[in-house]
């Protein structure tokens, strides 16, 4: 149990004199990633890195192409942050393997470094509900879920009949709910429908339309995929909806993602105004008090289907699959045409000199201006965007990204201005052709930035070979590790094995860059904030001094009051306000209020959590 409880004593003077009102019980399974240090010191030798795997999902479920990195600091020591499942009891080892390029992808090498351990990673709040919950929107007169725990190492499929919880939303439609009480509410779930008569629903399609030039008809990442498909969402609440998944009520009808196409002007010396795109998600018209997060891509032109010369990265089409699969957030996508011949200049920081021009200096910072200025000025002023109270970009919610130089200018862009963005995608980066700023990068203290970097084995371009690329992009991960980001919350990392320095390997990544940066139970579940949107308790009571200690859980996006009353009989007490609570920003979070009024004996007091 989180909560500590007050004494024996206490609690016997409160059962004769006070009441409390309480929203819900506390016991439930807790979810929230906390950071675990691992460390281990041993003489590797050239060439070799130490990795922690487990059967956790965090540490690769025994995968070691999956497995976190710990890097390496003054005597022999190696370490790293992974944060774990709170309270989940782990078993892990660490192992020794070649970090390499040309023997990343060969684990036959591994060697055990120490036995397999087995511990609990650090408490947190148990969540103010049980398992999870999902809803379901059907004709039939009878609906089945048959789903799995995809985080259980061999998890087997269940078969649970739902109940019928209302009407739906036309005559002849029900809605359907269950309660999966003995699931965790982080943990992935794998389902389909059916109504006992071998009819089933199951998950749409991927997206698929006529090839165009060098763009696939399928995206990359869902080639080889075959019918029968699954929903698969780690959300805790959720409603399937037209074979769409929501953490909300939708409306009726759920219009389509569009893109709507702008030029912006620059007043950026040096930087020409161009052509961007911006991507708007299913739902936008209608969720009209709903903002979004963004979502700055570079080299606009390869963005969308069907992209350019080089194909294209279908950030449009894997986005609105992925976000009605309830796997990635609603976000407005907006991406930056890149300006030709100018590119290498506008993506490399001035700290260098332009690799093709000899004589001129990087512009990352006047592109830079252009973006801030122009471009994302012109975002909120269109459309709904998160904002700070001051007006400017939420840094938590504006992430920006690219491939090759792009990756460069992204990480350039982060550090240096994380209050504008505070999440960055680095694919493939260029950072050899900026050797000045990885020094700079390098030496940066860490920040609260969140990083998505990945790099292939088989990565070439005209300026640089797959050891350059492959070494510089462990050089960045190394230097974000020993400044302290953690796995799986402040930094991934993926390895492509044998994935080259192209848009069809940086397409593959989207659906795991998207699940990081914008997964969807960041995002305010209204449906869990209607049915189960706060705990309270008393931890502490002392009526003859006339205070008490309460100890509150309410979910992300509530703004919850305390309040007391003296009487439940109408007209009685009254309620009036103990103090508010502050908006969490995990998931769910607890919180202590004190209340320094508690009627003395023999008076009676009662409390409640006032949610919007």
């Amino acid at each position: 149990m989180f909560f500590v409880s007050f004494p024996p004593w206490c609690r016997s003077l409160w059962r004769l004199a006070l009441g409390l009102l309480l929203t819900g019980g506390l016991r439930a399974e807790t979810a929230l990633p906390r950071p675990v240090v691992f460390s281990v010191t041993a003489d590797m030798g050239f060439g070799n890195e130490v990795f922690v795997t487990g059967d956790a999902p965090e540490l690769g479920q025994w995968d070691l192409a999956r497995a976190p990195k710990l890097t390496y600091t003054a005597g022999n020591a190696w370490t790293a942050q992974v944060a774990l499942e709170a309270n989940a009891t782990v078993q892990c080892k660490f192992v020794r393997r070649s970090g390499l390029r040309a023997n990343w992808c060969d684990t036959s090498g591994t060697i055990d470094l120490s036995a397999v351990q087995t511990f609990v990673a650090p408490a947190g709040p148990s969540a103010p509900f049980r398992g999870k919950t999902i809803f379901y929107r059907s004709a039939w007169t009878r609906a089945f879920l048959v789903y799995r725990n995809n985080g259980l190492i061999g998890g087997t499929f269940r078969d649970i009949e739902m109940r019928a919880a209302g009407p739906g939303r036309v005559a002849g439609e029900t809605l359907f709910r269950v309660e999966l009480p003995g699931e965790t509410p982080a943990a992935e779930l794998e389902w389909v429908f059916h109504n006992q008569f071998n009819q089933y629903d199951n998950a749409p399609a991927p997206p698929s339309s006529p090839p165009q030039g060098a763009a696939p008809g399928v995206p990359a990442p869902y080639q080889g995929l075959a019918a029968p498909y699954n929903y698969r969402s780690s959300l805790p609440w959720l409603l399937v909806q037209d074979g769409q998944v929501f953490s909300y009520d939708p409306p009726a009808a759920v219009s389509a993602p569009r893109i709507e196409t702008r030029f912006v002007n620059s007043t950026a010396p040096g930087i020409a105004g161009r052509t961007v795109r911006v991507s708007l998600p299913r739902g936008y018209d209608a969720n009209a008090a709903h903002r979004y997060p963004v979502v700055v891509f570079h080299d606009g032109q390869n963005m969308y289907f069907p992209g350019g010369a080089f194909g294209t990265w279908d950030a449009d089409r894997i986005a609105a699959y992925e976000t009605a699969q309830g796997r990635m957030r609603e976000a407005i996508l907006v991406s930056v045409d890149n300006d030709g011949n100018e590119r290498i200049r506008e993506y490399t920081p001035p700290t260098d000199v332009v690799v093709t021009s000899p004589s001129q200096t990087g512009a990352g910072d006047q592109y830079a201006a252009f973006l801030l200025s122009n471009v994302l000025p012109m975002v909120r002023a269109n459309y709904r965007t998160r904002t700070l109270s001051s007006g400017g970009s939420d840094p938590a919610q504006t992430i920006v990204a690219g491939s090759s130089l792009g990756g460069l200018v992204s990480t350039y862009l982060a550090l240096e201005w994380p209050d504008t963005f505070g999440r960055a995608g680095v694919l493939s980066p260029a950072f050899w052709a900026a050797p000045n700023y990885a020094s700079v990068r390098d030496a940066a203290p860490k920040r609260a930035l969140r990083w998505f970097l990945s790099i292939g084995t088989a990565e070439t371009s005209s300026g640089a070979n797959a050891d350059v690329y492959w070494n510089d992009a462990q050089r960045a991960l190394n230097a974000w590790l020993a400044d302290g980001y953690a796995h799986g919350t402040e930094l991934t990392f993926r390895a492509g094995c044998g994935q080259g320095h192209n848009e069809f390997a940086w397409s593959l990544l989207l659906p795991s860059f998207f699940a990081f940066h914008l997964p969807a139970g960041e995002e305010p579940n209204a449906l869990a904030l209607r049915e189960s949107p706060g705990v309270a308790r008393v931890a502490d009571i002392h009526p003859i001094q006339g205070n008490a200690t309460l100890e509150i859980i309410t979910l992300r996006g509530a703004a919850a009051a305390l309040e007391r009353a003296s009487s439940l009989a109408p007209g009685g007490g009254g309620w009036s306000t103990v103090g508010a609570l502050s908006p969490v920003t995990d998931a769910w979070g607890v919180q202590t209020v004190e209340d320094a009024s508690v009627p003395a004996l023999p008076g009676r007091a009662f409390w409640r959590l006032r949610l919007p």
